[in-house]
Order: C-alpha cells, then structure tokens, then sequence
C-alpha cells in the first residue's frame, strides 16, 4: 500500500514537472536562435554591440562607439529588422497607444509600447520599434522598463 501511495506522487509530480521542464528548454532554444540570427545580422553590419536586450521574439542591441542600433523582431512571416544610424536621428521618443476600456471603473489599457526614431531630415519617415502588442504578450510590466531603459540608451547616444 505503502509503495502504491509513493508511486501515485512520484507520477503526480512527473505530470507537473516535465510540461514545465519542456516549456522551459523551449523557450530557450528560441532565444538560442534569435540570439544567433541576431549575431549573424551584426556581423554582417560589421556592428561591435556594447548592450543588448532580449525579451519574447525580440532583440535590440547599441554599438555605442559606432552610434548604431539593431533590432531583431521574429515574426510568423519572417523577421523584420531594423538598423538605427543614430549620427542621422535628431529625437527619440517614447510611443504608448491604448485605449479606455469599457464597464465598471474604465481604465487606460495599454496596447502597444514602443521607440519612435525622428530623422534630422525631415521628408524622412520616422522610424518606429514595437517593444510591446497586447496581442502577443500580457507581461506590460517589463515592457515598459525595457522601453525606458532603450530609451535613456539611445538618448544618451544621440547627446555624444
């Protein structure tokens, strides 16, 4: 009886453990693999990146020497990047869209969170970085850090 009850828990806790176990080694094989398509990508821009971040399907990297930024966003379809010479960007600023939401209490829900980068051309369209969908991810929080964060990185920049 004894050993039927340790073998009912020992299966219990396998049952719990192992979906976490693999979940986990999931999501490091796919930071694994943006890691390397980012190193790639740098390297083929000849970039020496001083600091970088990388979050969900995201990487964003600064060559502070160089005044360049790299961004890396996999997507379904395939990756969008996007290269930032910051010798060429007059602002950079903070974008937030959200919207009020309805019922009992409405409050401001945010939506999209995110880096606009102002040419000093000004026919120049600015150029925008998605930090943050509320489609594709509930964990604002550190999205909103990481906004700052990028932002005060890439402001400092642009003073030098």
């Amino acid at each position: 009886m004894e050993i039927s009850n340790t073998a009912s828990v020992l299966i219990f806790l396998a049952m719990i453990i192992v979906p976490i176990w693999m979940l986990m080694r999931s999501g490091n094989k796919k930071k694994k693999g943006l890691a390397l398509k980012f190193n790639n990508l740098k390297t083929q821009l000849q970039l020496n990146i001083t600091e970088s971040d990388c979050w969900d399907n995201i990487m964003v990297g600064i060559d502070k020497n160089a005044r360049k930024a790299l961004f890396l966003r996999e997507l379904e379809g395939g990756d969008e990047q996007k290269f930032v010479d910051l010798a060429t960007i007059a602002q950079c600023k903070r974008i937030s869209q959200s919207h009020t939401s309805s019922g009992k209490g409405s409050s401001q829900v945010v939506d999209q969170l995110g880096l606009e980068f102002v040419s000093k051309e000004s026919f120049l369209a600015p150029v925008q970085l998605e930090f943050y969908n509320a489609k594709n991810s509930y964990l604002y929080s550190i999205h909103l850090e990481l906004q700052g964060k990028w932002h005060n990185l890439i402001s400092e920049s642009l003073k030098a």
